[in-house]
């Protein structure tokens, strides 16, 4: 799962499979995830119905997961910064402890999800843009009431997106015609996420200030920059000026989302040797001409000091070692 790429181990688990006489079980596979990536690569072909279904069933997962997350979080806790001898909590600060590290374990869930197994990064801002992917493609398939609703409920999450706000005053006018777009809100499940995460939020700094400890909140919605392609706002590359919004709006080009090899090289004088097929892997290769002769025998210099930096430690400490069990044995002998 860390490492999908790597030829070696995926060739065990065919083998694993031939050899065993029942299918192997990922254990650690997140079902949701699966229907986001693939509501993605939908998404990326233009195939919005398709793609639709993905996302809402990877929603439906989600929030399922988060309830089972939560209830995991109900057993034994203990703080570290409270791990020292002198530390003695009356009864209510141990309860208070208890159940603020509880909440703190709740609260986290939302990293917890987001992060693909054996992974140590969550994926950035992974629960909105599942209703960022949905009110385009609820546009382009023309349910423009689920759209507006899907922009919406993007926003309860990064409210200052003005890609998305345009988004929703474009929706509104869409809809305006046959019922008011004041009654169209984010969807419930959203709303009741977003006032519990923050009501959390205020809480836990909240006890922390009032019991001593520090609680660093991560930024658990970063967006690394928006994203970049030209279905941000609906009207693409034929722009209409609905409510004066959306003029000169310019579409960005659409980005890769998967490496590929190939390609010319990017500097002059350098060549390549080997690639990930004779290599035996993905995104590999060995290039030859990168550095000078000069620069080649300065980072071989810097290489051996370093190992000689090592190598004079470990004799330091395995000379202690010894000159310590000497000692213990010298003592022995003298009682004996």
């Amino acid at each position: 799962m860390a490492n999908p790429e790597h030829m070696e181990v995926q060739q065990n688990l065919k083998n694993y499979q031939v050899k065993s006489d029942r299918p192997l079980i990922d254990r650690e596979r997140r079902v949701y995830m699966d229907e986001y990536q693939t509501g993605v690569k939908l998404y990326d072909q233009e195939q919005y119905k398709q793609a639709i279904n993905h996302f809402e069933e990877a929603l439906k997962g989600y929030y399922r997961a988060d309830v089972e997350c939560r209830a995991m979080c109900g057993g034994p806790q203990k703080f570290n910064e409270y791990e020292y001898m002198d530390y003695r909590a009356t009864l209510y600060e141990g309860i208070a402890d208890h159940y603020i590290q509880i909440l703190v374990c709740e609260h986290e869930c939302v990293r917890d999800l987001s992060t693909r197994p054996a992974r140590l990064s969550p994926i950035e801002n992974f629960l909105p843009l599942h209703y960022d992917f949905l009110q385009f493609s609820y546009y382009r398939v023309g349910d423009h009431l689920k759209a507006l609703e899907c922009a919406k409920s993007y926003l309860l999450f990064h409210p200052d997106d003005l890609d998305v706000s345009e988004n929703v005053s474009f929706y509104e006018s869409l809809i305006s015609d046959y019922m008011d777009p004041a009654d169209v809100g984010p969807r419930k499940e959203a709303a009741e996420f977003v006032r519990r995460h923050r009501l959390e939020s205020e809480i836990l700094h909240s006890a922390a200030e009032g019991l001593g400890f520090r609680y660093n909140e991560p930024d658990f919605w970063v967006t690394g920059g928006d994203r970049q392609d030209e279905n941000r706002v609906p009207s693409g590359s034929e722009l209409i000026d609905v409510t004066g919004l959306l003029s000169g709006k310019k579409a960005v080009q659409k980005i890769d989302r998967e490496l590929r090899e190939g390609g010319p090289l990017v500097y002059d004088g350098v060549k390549l040797v080997h690639t990930s097929e004779y290599l035996n892997g993905t995104q590999r290769v060995q290039l030859d001409n990168v550095m000078t002769p000069e620069e080649c025998e300065e980072l071989r210099r810097v290489a051996n000091v370093s190992s000689k930096i090592v190598c004079l430690h470990t004799g330091l400490y395995m000379y202690k070692i010894l000159r310590k069990q000497l000692s213990m044995r010298r003592q022995r002998w003298m009682y004996l």
